[in-house]
């Protein structure tokens, strides 16, 4: 097993337009005095974006969360809606959406799940 340094970094913004909230970062690992013969690529990149919005005076939550690996163009979609019934009790609905880049052999991270996507319900009580 051959091991190298590396340098992993991260440069994110937040903003909002009107009363919808927004974040995306750029994400890069960088392996040092590269050599052919590691499996790993040279550089991985990626992107995540976010964007939420509340509604019914803050008891209803629509938020989208995406992974997006640049590398393998593939990429995970995440939204999800919650809604607050009560103090301490809250509804979630979501789903996790893996979709595959284009090569078949080098998937990403996220394309090996390209056949799993998946819904869920939680419920929740804080007390």
């Amino acid at each position: 097993m051959l091991e190298k340094d590396y340098l992993h970094y991260l440069v994110g913004t937040d903003f909002s337009v009107g009363s919808t909230n927004f974040s995306a970062q750029f994400i890069q690992m960088l392996v040092l005095d590269y050599e052919e013969s590691i499996l790993q690529d040279e550089q991985d990149n990626m992107i995540t974006f976010l964007a939420y919005q509340t509604f019914l005076q803050e008891t209803l939550m629509a938020n989208l969360f995406a992974y997006v690996g640049l590398n393998n163009k593939d990429a995970l979609i995440r939204p999800t809606v919650t809604y607050d019934f009560a103090d301490g009790f809250e509804v979630l609905a979501g789903a996790n959406v893996f979709i595959a880049g284009d090569d078949e052999v080098e998937s990403g991270y996220f394309g090996y799940y390209d056949d799993n996507d998946m819904v869920y319900l939680k419920v929740k009580y804080s007390f």
